[in-house]
């Protein structure tokens, strides 16, 4: 769209690449005016795309493992990105080259689907076909924790000591979101392990600014994969409560205050018998939850590592959090 044309009023726009659901971002012109360079998960991870304005054309330029995000054109082909890592978003630099073959993701389940045409059958359907004039209202006060429900029961499998636990997960709500209770429990069959850490409990429950959650040798999803186990052997107990203390258009001012008790030989570094956490923390989050400042006040009072008591109050620094991590 030139500038005469916008001048005269004419404000017609038209389609330059259709990247079908896969939005389009972050495109930008190149120092030349000659390219636009933008990302886009059309490939089935983020990749550069580079569209030339004088042949109209759209091209893919990187062949990303884990998403390039954000390109800033340099001198000549040189794009500066930014590479999503374990360590979260880093700065990297590559030469942009049309490419032909792109390694696109496969996603299993679109794998089902193509063998199995009859689950596109199995959708839900849009929102608009609801009619709620037919739909039955009742006018009263409204009882949120009498009116808690099963919304999912579902079986799941997790890890414990490198250990697969097959179990079950649910969650119980009412309508409006006002109580939330998550639970899951899970067995672990390995004979190796003592008697009392076969069975794996975690419950959590969240009203209002209150939450609270208990756990029994927890385990973890995440566990049968990462090479960081994040398991625990003991009893767990948290209760706290965060009400919000100034609400901003771009910013919430937060102070949480709760217990932490461990008992039990936690699988973690320090290995403490007994440890109770008792403390008070204030948080200022973004719009985006990009960043987290916290001054907080943390007393660590009555525990025990291996036999020696501990007393500890401390002052935690305000810190920004890196790129690409979130509180």
């Amino acid at each position: 769209m030139r500038k005469a044309t916008l001048a005269a009023g004419d404000t017609t726009s038209r389609s330059l690449f259709d990247f079908g659901v896969s939005i389009p971002t972050s495109f930008v012109f190149s120092g030349d005016g000659r390219f636009l360079y933008g990302s886009s998960y059309y490939t089935g991870v983020s990749n550069i795309f580079r569209y030339d304005l004088a042949a109209d054309s759209m091209d893919v330029v990187s062949n990303a493992e884990t998403g390039f995000f954000r390109p800033l054109p340099l001198a000549g082909d040189s794009v500066l990105v930014f590479r999503y890592s374990g360590a979260g978003f880093v700065p990297a630099v590559f030469q942009a080259r049309p490419l032909t073959d792109v390694s696109a993701v496969t996603f299993f389940g679109q794998q089902v689907v193509e063998r199995h045409p009859e689950l596109e059958t199995w959708k839900v359907p849009p929102p608009n076909t609801v009619h709620l004039d037919s739909l039955g209202m009742r006018e009263g006060p409204y009882h949120s924790f009498r009116s808690q429900r099963l919304v999912s029961l579902y079986p799941m499998v997790e890890a414990y000591k490198d250990r697969s636990s097959p179990g079950l997960a649910t969650v119980i709500t009412d309508p409006a979101g006002f109580h939330q209770l998550d639970a899951s429990a899970s067995y672990s069959f390995d004979n190796d392990l003592p008697g009392d850490e076969h069975w794996h409990f975690s419950a959590a429950y969240k009203h209002s600014d209150l939450d609270a959650q208990f756990q029994v040798n927890p385990a973890s999803f995440y566990d049968l994969f990462g090479p960081t186990k994040v398991s625990l052997q003991g009893r767990a107990r948290r209760a706290g409560v965060a009400p919000c203390l100034a609400r901003g258009r771009a910013t919430n001012r937060r102070a949480r205050a709760g217990t932490h008790v461990v008992d039990g030989s936690r699988a973690s570094a320090a290995g403490p018998e007994h440890l109770h956490l008792a403390g008070v923390r204030s948080t200022v989050r973004t719009d985006r939850g990009a960043h987290r400042k916290e001054p907080a006040l943390v007393a660590r009072l009555g525990g025990l590592r291996e036999g020696i008591p501990v007393v500890a109050v401390g002052v935690d620094e305000p810190r920004a959090l890196p790129p690409g991590r979130r509180p």
